[in-house]
């Protein structure tokens, strides 16, 4: 297909149409990729997000369940710790 392209050959329709199908098959390979990295780091976050919470909530305050609440909370109590009391 390139090949007729480039050596000045007479391109056929049908090789016009196979040549935008792959491309759009590779358009769309790429955006799954991009898809599933981006969700992955969107999970790592908030996993971690999760854990930090929690793990500044035990320390500071010695509960359970304040620590699995402030989990619950993630980001936002990281967030409001920080700016409150650091």
């Amino acid at each position: 297909m390139v090949a007729n392209r480039i050596a000045g050959g007479a391109v056929r329709p049908a090789s016009i149409i196979n040549i935008v199908i792959e491309r759009w098959e590779c358009m769309n390979v790429e955006k799954s990729e991009r898809n599933r990295t981006v969700e992955s780091s969107i999970k790592k976050g908030i996993s971690f997000g999760t854990c930090l919470a929690m793990i500044i909530s035990y320390t500071a305050w010695k509960s359970i369940p304040w620590a699995i609440f402030h989990g619950l909370l993630s980001w936002i109590y990281v967030i409001y710790y920080w700016a409150k009391y650091l």
